[in-house]
């Protein structure tokens, strides 16, 4: 100055205007002459939820692993706890929602053991899907067989048919399934339908059981 004193001379980061200038998710140093802006990675929450179709009421234990990655063929990493899924969704907090290059990262769960290990649940089918994992009851199938047994009379004998009912339990609404099956005429003869299912959808067991009838299916 006109006192002969040294300025000293710093900068200060601003917008086109002179404004002071915040930059979302940056942390700012003004030292001097030199300005720092470190990346703060954003953070957020996750949840995940789970979705039973069908099966029994009673559930297995099931638990969720949650992963990220960087893009739809980025590498995989797991972050969080293994946490066990019960009726309401499960939540991860404070998880970064960018890598320090500001790229978001996708998070998904899979459905796991208490030991992280990959789960199969036997009658059920697994579908993954982002933040959902839904399964589905299959239940398993059965062949049916039923025998018509002839006691003295006649050789020559009519032609009867079965036709096939189920019901779940001893109470339960019977409904018919399956096609009329022809049965022979000797002293004893089966008939089979194959591929039914063992369970309702809510995996209680059908009783099965036929009725002979003529080939149009009246009684």
């Amino acid at each position: 100055n006109n006192e002969g004193q040294d300025y000293t001379y710093f900068v200060k980061e601003v917008d086109k205007s002179g404004n002071p200038l915040t930059l979302p998710n940056f942390k700012k140093d003004e030292i001097g002459l030199e300005v720092t802006n470190t990346y703060l990675v954003p953070k957020r929450d996750i949840e995940a939820k789970k979705t039973w179709v069908g099966g029994e009421q009673v559930r297995p234990k099931v638990y969720f692993k949650l992963f990220r990655k960087l893009g739809e063929n980025g590498q995989a990493e797991s972050v969080g706890d293994i946490l066990e899924v019960g009726t309401d969704p499960v939540k991860w907090t404070g998880l970064d929602k960018t890598n320090n290059e500001g790229q978001d990262y996708t998070y998904f769960v899979k459905e796991v053991d208490k030991s992280g290990n990959p789960l199969i649940l036997p009658n059920f089918k697994k579908e993954e899907k982002g933040l959902e994992v839904i399964n589905t009851y299959v239940p398993n199938t059965i062949d049916i067989t039923a025998t018509k047994r002839w006691v003295n009379g006649k050789k020559l004998r009519q032609e009867v048919y079965f036709k096939l009912f189920r019901k779940v339990g001893e109470n339960g609404q019977a409904e018919s399934v399956g096609d009329l099956k022809q049965v022979a005429t000797t002293d004893q003869a089966s008939v089979t339908w194959n591929q039914l299912a063992k369970t309702n959808d809510q995996g209680q067991d059908y009783i099965y059981f036929v009725k002979e009838v003529d080939h149009q299916g009246n009684e």
